[in-house]
């Protein structure tokens, strides 16, 4: 008898630990650890609990049709959550454990915890690189160190994936047994679920809807948030819902949209290897140590404007409203907003990449991580200390129209789109709350004054 331990790998197609187990022969049983304050810790979104919760859910309906029963048990703390999946193992006798390998510093102690305690208890741990395209590890540079700087990490890369398959799923079992139900978790709080609906089957349609009507022209609409020119597969990919192998064949087309897609889903293998190779990176810790010594803020009324989307920049105000209603932003704006909140108003880029996971419905550590860390240009591969978005700007080359800006600011809702991006006090839209052109100049003289 088998056990597969499910984590942030919510599907049953194309699923390593879950194929292997079933090939392996006899019966397969499942666990869902469910800690509350892992998801405190790990500043889990409202939304995307409800959205875990709502494909824990489609995941035991999955298993039940094939005859896996999936017990969901409880932990008050990551590291603890392999005591409770030994135990569950040890009463129902069952011989080995199989689980895909996560990659935070907590996840792997206590993967390795579970290893050497299942060792002593006679039962044996098998664990599968499923989160990402190629093992971390497996990809490093003529010196054996991680690749820092991403070109060279993917031309490094791309030959190894001619050859990426995915795996089928089990078969139907004969007669299906009744699916676990699933309690809500705590803090769950309601989303679009039209825009994101519930099961592989949905998450599949959506990519390859993507693929079919939107990739060809991904390069030149992407940066738009104004139109419906990206995927919106963040929230499966986080969870695990689809693979990044599914991604990845999905989008193996001749063109450039193709192209820079598949550019986009191996950011997020980079990061994602970075993380587990520099456990630094989930401790808080900048890559650019030096970094730490910039006279960050702490100003907390400051950043509540920011966080209201109040800082009387209308692009930045827009992207913010829309994040706080939704629990999504758009990439484009995500990379200004971060700018604004850690070069113009100088504040802690921890404290941003905190309160984006508190809202995102597709909150991923590891990409948060890397790009809040690449706009405060204290991570790997950051954006130079000088490249400093001007959100006018970027607002009048991506919201072209100011579509995106009337949509969440209807203070502006009577602008023409020759003004509606400038700063200034307009009715009950307030004035910038800081200079742009001197902000920027303070905040490269202070990289300026850096001792590496």
């Amino acid at each position: 008898m088998h056990l597969v331990w499910f984590r942030s790998d919510l599907r049953v197609h194309d699923n390593s630990a879950l194929h292997a187990a079933c090939s392996a022969g006899g019966v397969v049983q499942a666990v869902f650890v469910l800690s509350e304050r892992q998801l405190d810790e790990h500043v889990w979104a409202g939304r995307k609990r409800a959205f875990a919760r709502h494909h824990v859910q489609a995941l035991a309906d999955a298993l039940a049709e094939r005859g896996i029963a999936l017990a969901v048990l409880h932990s008050d703390k990551v590291v603890g959550q392999w005591r409770a999946v030994l135990d569950y193992a040890r009463k129902q006798k069952l011989k080995d454990i199989w689980f895909n390998d996560e990659y935070g510093v907590h996840e792997q102690d206590r993967d390795q915890a579970l290893i050497k305690a299942a060792e002593k208890a006679d039962i044996s741990v098998r664990h599968f690189a499923d989160r990402v395209l190629l093992p971390p590890g497996s990809v490093l540079t003529k010196q054996d160190t991680p690749y820092t700087v991403y070109t060279p990490f993917r031309h490094a890369c791309e030959p190894r994936l001619n050859q990426i398959s995915t795996l089928s799923a089990p078969r139907a079992a004969t007669k299906a047994i009744k699916a676990t139900t699933i309690e809500p978790f705590p803090g769950e709080q309601d989303y679009d679920q039209e825009r994101w609906p519930t099961g592989e089957k949905a998450a599949l349609k959506k990519l390859h809807q993507f693929v079919r009507d939107d990739i060809a022209q991904y390069h030149e609409l992407r940066d738009r948030p104004d139109v419906p020119a990206t995927s919106e597969l963040g929230p499966y990919l986080s969870l695990g819902v689809l693979s990044p192998r599914q991604v990845w064949q999905a989008a193996q087309q001749k063109g450039d949209g193709a192209k820079t897609w598949r550019n986009e889903i191996l950011w997020r293998e980079f990061y994602l290897h970075l993380m587990a190779q520099l456990p630094e990176l989930s401790k808080h810790q900048p890559f650019k140590s030096e970094t730490d010594q910039l006279p960050w803020r702490h100003d907390k009324k400051a950043f509540k404007r920011w966080c209201e989307g109040k800082t009387g920049v209308p692009i930045v105000d827009a992207a913010m409203r829309c994040l706080n209603e939704t629990g999504w932003m758009h990439n484009r704006l995500r990379m200004i907003v971060a700018s604004f909140l850690t070069k113009n108003l100088f504040i802690d880029w921890r404290w941003g990449e905190r309160y984006f996971l508190q809202q995102l419905i597709d909150g991923d550590f590891a990409a948060n991580n890397g790009g809040w860390q690449w706009s405060a240009s204290t991570g790997t591969d950051a954006a130079p200390y000088f490249r400093i978005f001007n959100p006018v700007t970027q607002g009048e080359r991506f919201d072209p129209h100011g579509d995106f800006v009337r949509r969440w600011l209807p203070e502006l809702q009577q602008e023409s789109s020759d003004t509606i991006h400038q700063t200034g006090a307009r009715g009950d839209y307030p004035e910038a709350m800081v200079d742009l052109k001197t902000s920027r100049a303070q905040a490269i003289e202070w990289f300026k004054g850096l001792k590496k």
